[in-house]
């Protein structure tokens, strides 16, 4: 390996440290109490080396956005064509994610104080509502691309919704009933009225703690 490909290789190390002390910190303390001389003094360097990388905050928060998205568009992307229930896998990939990254998934919907916004999505967030789009498409190849959007933000919506209210500790029940309401409202929502029946395992059988 030569110097310049080492010099790449550490920079592109340091960059991912500061996004996972970043997250890190904002699973122990919230959001609002990440700064980046706590980012610094969490991966031993000086609070300079991570104005190198990141100008501000908000420009790592900007960074967690994009690769959250990037993150939920693969889950989304690996639902197969073929399955039975594709929506369904969707909104489960989506409460996965949820779930397994909390504060990211907060960032990428401007939750928790989080002083993040701008005026047009990202690309990243615009690939996660286009692969949404593809599996809405398939399951109602009738319908017009204006049907199609409506339906994806309701579905988006709903969701998100759902999700929203289980982390604000505002729905009773705790995960498990959370995500078993919101997949019978997915079934309701893709059936135009009557209840989905799904063979396959319900995610929510598989929360085990509430």
């Amino acid at each position: 390996m030569g110097p310049e490909e080492r010099r790449s290789r550490e920079k592109r190390r340091l960059r991912l440290a500061i996004l996972d002390a970043a997250e890190a910190i904002a699973v122990e303390q919230g959001w609002p109490r990440v700064t980046l001389r706590k980012i610094a003094q969490r991966i031993e360097y000086s609070p300079a080396a991570v104005y190198e990388y990141f100008e501000s905050k908000d420009a790592i928060v900007a960074e967690l956005l994009r690769s959250g998205f990037d993150s939920l568009a693969e889950e989304f992307a690996s639902v197969s064509a073929s399955s039975e229930h594709p929506t369904l896998e969707l909104a489960r990939a989506t409460w996965r994610f949820a779930l397994d990254r909390p504060q990211v998934y907060q960032v990428m919907h401007g939750l928790a104080g989080v002083p993040f916004t701008e005026d047009e999505p990202p690309t990243e967030a615009k690939r996660v509502f286009q692969l949404l789009l593809n599996v809405l498409a398939r399951a109602r190849p009738h319908a017009s691309t204006q049907e199609l959007e409506d339906l994806a933000d309701t579905l988006w919506a709903l969701l998100h919704g759902f999700i929203s209210l289980y982390m604000a500790g505002r729905l009773a029940g705790g995960k498990k009933r959370a995500i078993g309401l919101s997949e019978r409202a997915v079934g309701v929502l893709m059936a135009g009225g009557t209840a989905a029946r799904s063979h396959s395992k319900p995610l929510a059988a598989e929360v085990t703690r509430s």
